[in-house]
């Protein structure tokens, strides 16, 4: 199969599988194989690959993942598609396939480079993420565009308790991977006790002082946050405000949260990232 041909394919099964980032299964898994088998004949995608140590989340499981560092100039100013994939393999243990589709946006039309968009310096930046049990784990990454073009990279990566974290139970089995996300929120609410109007404000903003982008890790805690919440809480009903401080805007709004709406917030997260 062509590559240009094969990356249309992809962009159709990761954009109908979900909003939020997730295993891929059947015919989608067998697509992400062979792009890991055919990526070292296909045109190069200008990127660098950085890994990111697991560490353990609110959620008692591991993070890890990678951001694709990419030159914003080769996509030429045209919207494109780019597609994240994650093979994940546990020690002894078969590989767990994951993907995320992300969009470069394009550029103004009144460009003060004149269209020559060779010249651009300027990175664009995506995550992906998984989480995982205690255990090793090969990991390996690509990143693909609608041009057929492609970068991979792979790491060796081992999830386990600090010497100040011993004891505390870990909610991912041993040599397990999933998503980053939790399973999202199925829209029903909490109906025994005293119920009330619920109002939610989310601060849209990284955990680690450090970063400055709201990455796939990120997103999952948030996200799961929401979900747990809403899985505990009696309400009537809920309103949530989604907002960014360091923006000093609100991202996301909706007066009557519902099961799309939380797909919806996980859509706006993910924009926060570019």
């Amino acid at each position: 199969m062509k590559t240009r041909i094969f990356i249309t394919i992809c962009m159709v099964l990761i954009a109908g599988s979900a909003k939020a980032q997730g295993i891929l299964r059947g015919h989608n898994a067998q697509v992400a194989r062979r792009f890991f088998d055919s990526a070292s004949k296909d045109p190069r995608l200008q990127c660098r690959i950085l890994p990111r140590k697991p560490f353990l989340n609110f959620e008692f499981r591991f993070s890890a993942g990678f951001v694709a560092r990419c030159g914003l100039g080769q996509f030429g100013g045209r919207k494109s598609h780019v597609i994240l994939f994650l093979r994940v393999t546990p020690e002894g243990r078969a590989p767990v396939l994951l993907g995320a589709q992300y969009s470069v946006p394009e550029a103004p039309p009144h460009s003060p480079l004149g269209g020559d968009f060779s010249k651009l310096k300027t990175l664009v930046e995506f995550s992906a993420g998984f989480a995982v049990g205690e255990g090793r784990y090969y990991v390996e990454a690509g990143v693909a565009d609608d041009q057929g073009r492609v970068h991979t990279g792979h790491w060796k990566v081992k999830a386990a308790l600090g010497r100040h974290e011993r004891g505390i139970p870990i909610a991912a089995a041993p040599g397990s991977v999933g998503p980053p996300e939790v399973h999202p929120w199925d829209g029903e609410l909490v109906k025994t006790g005293d119920r009330k109007k619920l109002t939610i404000l989310l601060n849209t903003t990284p955990f680690q002082r450090s970063q400055h982008r709201l990455r796939a890790w990120d997103r999952g805690m948030l996200l799961g946050a929401v979900s747990t919440l809403l899985r505990q809480i009696p309400c009537k009903s809920v309103r949530l405000v989604a907002f960014n401080l360091d923006q000093a805007k609100v991202i996301f709004e909706q007066e009557e949260f519902d099961r799309l709406g939380f797909f919806k917030l996980a859509e706006a997260l993910r924009q926060l990232e570019m």
